[in-house]
């Protein structure tokens, strides 16, 4: 999830991103440029679902680190691609309404 918010917000910059199990994939280009790796399978979820807070609280307990670049690099991408991030992040946002009142309806 936390790729698929990437893929679509970061145009400006460029970030690496390593799974816990090694996959690496790549969004945006030029500089500044980022490699993040998560430890934890869970944390692609979370991060997708609330990045803002969740990038945060996984680099203070090294769930989530910067292993080429550095935060301030990563924290730079992130400010100069907010709106699209965001946009992003709001259409996933009313698509998962929607998917619970679709399945709420049906039950």
């Amino acid at each position: 999830m936390f790729a698929s918010l990437l893929r679509a917000g970061i145009k400006t910059g460029h970030i690496a991103l390593i799974d816990h199990r090694g996959r690496r994939q790549d969004f945006g280009s030029g500089v500044p440029s980022v490699t993040l790796r998560l430890h934890d399978s869970a944390l692609k979820w979370q991060l997708g679902l609330n990045p803002w807070l969740k990038v945060g609280e996984a680099y203070m307990d090294g769930t989530l680190t910067v292993e080429q670049g550095t935060l301030y690099d990563f924290i730079d991408i992130a400010m100069k691609n907010t709106r699209l991030i965001a946009r992003r992040q709001d259409a996933e946002t009313v698509r998962r309404v929607e998917l619970c009142a679709a399945l709420a309806a049906s039950a």
